[in-house]
């Protein structure tokens, strides 16, 4: 089980992973457009122009998603209290062929799904694959939401203070 400071700490490795690909990939694209504009900018018309623009764009929206750069768009860090939490069965397919005679062999895969509600107000829900340890998670637990984790971190120390009845 991951503490708060151990989750920062991965969280700011992974960050700077992120910031690195796609920095690399925003470079390859201006490489590759440049390149590819100054191949083709006396043997074609303005048509190329606009397909290289689009492959352009079109790579850097993949180059988007892969490099996880958009989880910048989300607070860094959130610590509230548990106001729902839930664990639902998903059946997944093993294989996911569409041939005919194809057996679909599947398998079950339980994820939890809970809604952090911070002392402003302000709430977020989070959808994780749920493991043992969330077994201790009841409403009214203090859980943080971090932006590169991909789980919630079960605060240890603010549970501990009201489990022995001091912070009551």
């Amino acid at each position: 089980m991951l503490s708060v400071d151990e989750a920062k700490k991965i969280q700011k490795e992974r960050s700077k992973k992120a910031l690195a690909r796609f920095a690399l990939f925003a470079l390859f694209d201006a490489f590759a457009a440049a390149l590819s504009y100054s191949l083709l900018k006396e043997k074609a018309d303005m048509k190329a122009f606009w397909l290289i623009a689009f492959a352009v764009l079109l790579a850097l929206a993949l180059q988007i998603k892969y490099s996880k750069i958009y989880l910048f768009m989300t607070p860094k860090e959130f610590t509230g209290t548990v106001r729902y939490y839930r664990v639902l069965s998903e059946t997944v397919k093993d294989n996911l062929s569409h041939l005919p005679g194809d057996t679909y062999k599947t398998h079950e895969c339980l994820y939890g799904e809970m809604i952090v509600e911070n002392p402003a107000g302000r709430s977020r829900t989070k959808k994780f694959v749920y493991t043992e340890e969330y077994n201790k998670i009841d409403i009214g637990s203090i859980v943080t939401i971090l932006r590169f984790i991909d789980r919630p971190v079960i605060n240890r120390q603010a549970d501990i203070g009201t489990a022995d009845g001091e912070g009551l």
